[in-house]
């Protein structure tokens, strides 16, 4: 698996979406992957990390037990790539009531990335966090608010969609917002 991992390099998926199929399909190779994740080479963890969001999107179930380790990497990892995706992770557990208190915190402290990327990812988990959980929203609309200064066009314009979604429940979530099972 580490050798489809490291095919190609970060500014490509290399074979995540064929290693995401693999062990969806076998989730005994889980533990394979997650070693990836946590202990390869920056190429092989960036797409280690793509892999795990896939599976995440249609079987978080099999993710619950990492969940503190996502949020410890996701604060430490030296690659962008790899830390946006560990944000969309815990976006996804974060349907989960159970993950969802460990994955709004992890997040919330992801707004404070240097990467604009992992920035937005942040604020799209938590605004779902907000949609899903009312009791929450305040917390994260107090949050997200003030990125609408961000030096980033993207993450102004983000969290100013956001702030937007979580007052008024009626609008849609961006497709682009919610990454579906594959």
């Amino acid at each position: 698996m580490r050798e489809w991992l490291a095919e190609g390099d970060l500014r490509s998926d290399g074979l995540a979406r064929e290693v995401a199929r693999l062990v969806a399909g076998n989730p005994f190779m889980l533990a394979d992957l997650l070693e990836a994740l946590f202990n390869g080479d920056d190429v092989v963890r960036g797409h280690a990390a793509d892999a795990v969001e896939r599976i995440s999107r249609g079987q978080a179930q099999l993710l619950g037990p990492s969940l503190g380790a996502f949020v410890s990497q996701a604060k430490s990892d030296p690659v962008p790539m790899v830390r946006w995706h560990l944000a969309m992770i815990l976006g996804n557990l974060a349907a989960d009531r159970e993950h969802m208190p460990i994955c709004t915190r992890g997040l919330l402290g992801l707004l404070r990335d240097r990467s604009p990327f992992v920035k937005s990812w942040a604020i799209s988990g938590l605004c779902q966090i907000g949609r899903g959980f009312p009791a929450r929203r305040a917390r994260i609309l107090s949050a997200i608010a003030p990125l609408a200064n961000d030096p980033s066009i993207a993450v102004r314009h983000r969290a100013a969609m956001a702030v937007s979604l979580l007052m008024d429940p009626e609008l849609g979530m961006p497709s682009s917002w919610v990454k579906r099972k594959g």
